[in-house]
């Protein structure tokens, strides 16, 4: 064996199992899927909840809007929430953006645009350093009901794209990026700047290529900050072991509470991942005239999407979401002693459990806490 590899397996691991692994024929499949995974792909709905899907103890959010007055929370399923009619919120949408159009410092607002939508973000994941990956936002496009008969949307501006051909937008489409602490020491913390814009247009067939006409509303280097988080920590336990709390700082009650018990629940049953962000009042860089926003208004916003799809997490090799043989195999791969870089960066990701900068037999240590049977 190299250098730093196990000279022995702990009786849990059974010799046999990952020899079995180790055969040509184990091996031929494991050439078919990825290792150590290094990048990843993942898209996000935003979370919803109507009528059908609502019970006794978990209301729908159908016609519910957050509290528009200065003291309101940013949250739905709270007890300043507002009810208007189906028509405000006919998706029952948990994202909301909050206008406010005067300017006014605070968390009072406008009117609180309802936000949906299928595959609405996409973000690309590169392993940066231990238990960091390196976040790019690729795509983004919310569909927002602003009152029952307005509508409008919600899109990301990426180099060359329309918003970024007429300086007068005052957008370039960069960086759209950031990072996220893949690790509950760290909070499950990811924070990224993007550049977007609205659009009354609902209606476009291309909302990558709208006509110029069509961007009402730029904003540039708009920071969104919360956390990514894995659905199997979103226990008592897993919320023992951080410390959450609402990024734009509205909601006074227990934020961790909040999403055991409002927003938990209502995650579809395979969804791996929650995403929280808010964006605290911003100024647009631009805003066409004769729409009810100007450069001086303030909006900020707050989305609460989930995504079915696996991201490698520690230990987790494969990002399957079972720390497991095929795992070890990827594990045994990184190792490579004390003080020893590993090959590829994504072994640190993944392995480096202790952060010290290596995959050692600490870590190992760790990786057999998390080992499925």
């Amino acid at each position: 064996m190299k250098q730093g590899s196990l000279a022995e397996l702990p009786e849990r691991f059974d010799l046999m199992e990952v020899q079995m692994y180790r055969s040509p024929v184990a091996l031929a499949v494991l050439a078919l899927t990825p290792g150590v995974l290094a990048e990843v792909t993942v898209s996000f709905d935003l979370l919803t909840w109507n009528d059908s899907q609502a019970t006794v103890e978990l209301p729908s959010a159908v016609g519910w809007r957050p509290l528009p007055s200065d003291g309101g929370d940013w949250l739905l399923f709270t007890e300043d929430d507002l009810f208007l009619w189906a028509e405000w919120n006919p998706l029952g949408a948990v994202s909301h953006n909050f206008p406010d159009v005067s300017g006014t410092p605070g968390s009072g607002y406008t009117n609180a645009p309802s936000l949906s939508g299928i595959s609405a973000i996409t973000m690309e994941l590169s392993c940066a350093a231990p238990a960091v990956w390196a976040v790019q936002i690729t795509d983004q496009f919310y569909t927002g009901q602003i009152n029952p008969v307005m509508r409008m949307k919600q899109l990301l501006v990426t180099p060359g794209s329309p918003a970024t051909t007429n300086g007068i937008y005052n957008v370039d489409g960069l960086p759209n990026n950031g990072t996220w602490s893949a690790s509950a020491a760290s909070d499950w913390s990811i924070s990224y700047q993007i550049d977007f814009y609205f659009a009354g247009g609902i209606d476009d067939p291309d909302p990558q290529n709208p006509d110029l006409e069509d961007i009402d509303v730029t904003f540039d280097d708009a920071l969104q900050q919360g956390y990514l988080i894995p659905v199997a920590m979103l226990t008592p336990a897993g919320m023992a072991a951080v410390e959450l709390d609402d990024p734009a700082g509205f909601f006074g009650g227990d934020f961790e509470q909040y999403l055991l018990d409002e927003i938990t629940p209502r995650l579809p049953d395979d969804a791996t991942y929650l995403l929280v962000t808010q964006m605290e009042k911003s100024h647009p860089v631009y805003a066409e005239e004769g729409v009810p926003l100007t450069t001086d208004s303030l909006i900020g916003n707050t989305t609460i999407a989930y995504t079915t799809q696996v991201i490698p997490g520690q230990g987790d090799a494969d990002g399957d979401g079972a720390v497991d043989l095929l795992d070890y195999v990827g594990f045994e791969d990184c190792l490579a002693g004390p003080g020893a870089t590993p090959e590829g960066p994504q072994c640190l990701c993944v392995f480096d459990f202790d952060e010290d900068g290596d995959v050692d037999l600490s870590d190992f240590a760790a990786f057999q806490e998390v080992f499925v049977e």
